[in-house]
């Protein structure tokens, strides 16, 4: 699950999509995985958004987690799996819903981290 990931953002509501990258990392300290999300929206403005996940390895050797942030645009609840390769969320909030699918990156995890 840690290092760079790239893919898209979709509305299922609103109909609006872009790309999207994450960065996702453990805290050596606390232990608390971080995940960084860095959006591209009508390549007008990006959203810089991070959160605390707790991500739990399933018996099928994929990785699962969910919960709720509150975002700039108010509180989205979310769940994704993620197979080592290919990371699968879906998101609701009481605006819209979505999904993201994300792909390991060929770039470093610095490329979303440093623009936080």
């Amino acid at each position: 699950l840690a290092g760079a990931w790239e893919g898209r953002w979709k509305s299922g509501g609103m109909g609006d999509s872009g790309e999207l990258k994450a960065a996702f990392w453990r805290d050596t300290v606390t232990g608390e995985w971080h995940a960084q999300f860095l959006a591209d929206h009508y390549a007008i403005f990006q959203a810089n958004e991070g959160m605390v996940i707790h991500p739990a390895r399933r018996k099928d050797g994929q990785w699962a987690f969910e919960g709720a942030v509150e975002l700039t645009e108010g509180r989205h609840e979310y769940s994704a799996t993620c197979d080592g390769q290919r990371l699968e969320l879906t998101w609701s909030s009481a605006l819209d819903h979505g999904t993201v699918t994300l792909e390991r990156s060929p770039h470093g995890e610095d490329e979303v981290q440093g623009q936080q």
